[in-house]
């Protein structure tokens, strides 16, 4: 596996190969590195290398060990992103089985959604649509 500190020097030159080795090297950790980061490459592709950055930081801080039980637990919660690990990692109990509840707040299973549920919201007949159409012009 290649090492992204032996590439250091040309990373102010290419961001983009930084990202990509780091990005490696974390999917070479196994367990659930290779579900979390694919989920998160998803769900914040626009923040990706910001993203990818800070977990290897934190993979170069707490180690492999540490990282691969709070991605796991992070992914069990659905919470995705290098802010969410850290909390994990800071706290005390970073252990598998460990449940993120918190009172009076839906889970995040509970929250996400396909945005195919939403068609049957937006779904309009034909006939209702002309009807609506005419109405405003005649308004």
């Amino acid at each position: 596996m290649r090492r992204p500190e032996h590439f250091r020097p040309i990373f102010p030159r290419k961001r983009r190969a930084q990202v990509m080795l780091e990005r490696e090297a974390l999917l070479a950790l196994g367990g659930s590195a290779s579900s979390y980061l694919s989920e998160l490459c998803r769900r914040r592709r626009e923040r990706l290398a910001e993203e990818i950055g800070a977990i290897y930081c934190l993979y170069q801080e707490h180690g492999q060990e540490a990282l691969l039980s709070a991605m796991q637990l992070a992914e069990q919660a659905g919470i995705y992103g290098a802010d969410y690990l850290a909390r994990l990692l800071v706290s005390a109990a970073v252990a598998p089985g460990v449940c993120l509840a918190l009172p009076d707040v839906p889970t995040q299973a509970e929250v996400d959604r396909y945005l195919s549920s939403y068609e049957t919201w937006v779904t309009v007949e034909a006939g209702l649509a002309d009807s609506l159409l005419a109405a405003r012009v005649t308004a």
